[in-house]
């Protein structure tokens, strides 16, 4: 199934970060409309591919929000491997959105990490 792609909205306190380049706030607005039960499990091609940057640049994005506090990442090894499996992003629960805000994408709402 084909994914249809419609935008991203970048919350206000995402936005007003003043430690962050606008590509790093528009990746983690990515990864919030991505999060299903507050995790997002997209890999950096995802992100390379629709921020237009390599896969290296959102690795080292990702480990800086990590670094930041912004992010939490969690990675799963495949069994008696150190192969990655799967990597699941968590952003911060200071980063929910108020579901009382004149937002539409409510669904994003998370409450805690």
């Amino acid at each position: 199934m084909a994914e249809t792609f419609k935008g991203i909205w970048i919350p206000k306190k995402v936005a007003d970060f003043e430690k962050l380049s606008w590509t790093e706030k528009v990746l983690i607005s990515d990864i919030l409309a991505l999060s299903n039960k507050m995790e997002c499990i997209a890999n950096n091609a995802h992100f390379s591919e629709r921020l237009k940057i390599t896969k290296e640049s959102a690795s080292h994005m990702i480990n800086k929000l990590v670094r930041l506090g912004y992010l939490q990442s969690t990675i799963n090894f495949k069994p008696n491997t150190k192969r990655v499996e799967s990597r699941i992003l968590k952003v911060n629960k200071d980063l929910a959105i108020n579901t009382n805000e004149d937002t539409p994408l409510t669904y994003m709402q998370i409450t805690s990490v």
